[in-house]
């Protein structure tokens, strides 16, 4: 029964990455947007005016320029899905700030309110902040589809295993199917869907419970060996 649950959230879950997919693949356009800071050691941050703001998208490697305003806001519209990256500098005095995000119809890192902050230094000293697993759509396309098609695989393994468990002897093909269902929070991880997914997440983490319970009974039950019955 174990094994059969885990399957059955394997299939959900890979399903429901299939959807994710094809719908992150649509077209759509997002407002990015931000208030760029300068640090001040000991101090609060400061609105700073003027700074260089560049988007790059990866349609293309577009490229968009603006500047920050007078309390050192910004605004790009009509930005593409998928990677996003944002260049602020030429403010003296301090470091440019590298800032990348993702947008999907399916999975959004954040694209609007971001508060970008410029550290003291030189132009060698840039700051690097990752607000996504995923640099572009094309890498969150093909995690998201192999991640369907192993998880997709973990309920077929799993499924058959629970099949065969319902009958004598089928303890070998238990632990094969226990050990895929193990194996569905390791393709979570790999695949970096926990960042953008809780709930993928939270049905990897009981599938995989639910396997490794099953994964000690089949084991038990094959170092047993077959019954013999006692002579009359």
């Amino acid at each position: 029964m174990a094994l059969a649950v885990a399957a059955a959230l394997a299939a959900v879950t890979a399903g429901y990455l299939g959807a994710v997919g094809f719908e992150a693949a649509q077209p759509a356009s997002y407002v990015v947007s931000g208030t760029v800071y300068e640090d001040h050691p000991g101090a609060p941050p400061t609105p700073a005016r003027g700074a260089q703001v560049v988007l790059l998208t990866d349609d293309n490697r577009t490229t968009m320029t603006t500047t920050s305003l007078t309390n050192g806001t910004f605004v790009f519209r009509g930005v593409p899905n998928g990677g996003i990256e944002i260049n602020v500098s030429a403010v003296v005095g301090y470091g440019p700030t590298d800032v990348y995000t993702f947008a999907s119809p399916a999975y959004s890192a954040g694209t609007t309110g971001l508060a970008i902050h410029l550290e003291p230094g030189g132009a060698a000293n840039t700051t690097s902040v990752v607000l996504a697993p995923f640099p572009d759509l094309e890498t969150f396309l093909s995690y998201v589809g192999g991640g369907a098609v192993l998880i997709g695989s973990v309920a077929l393994v799993a499924g058959i295993a629970a099949w065969t468990l319902r009958r004598p002897g089928g303890a070998v093909l238990g632990v094969l199917g226990s050990g895929a269902s193990v194996a569905f929070p390791v393709v979570v991880l790999l695949f970096s869907l926990d960042a953008a997914f809780p709930l993928v997440s939270a049905l990897a983490g009981v599938a995989g419970g639910l396997g490794a319970f099953s994964l000690v009974l089949s084991a038990a039950e094959l170092a047993s060996g077959p019954a013999h019955p006692e002579p009359a």
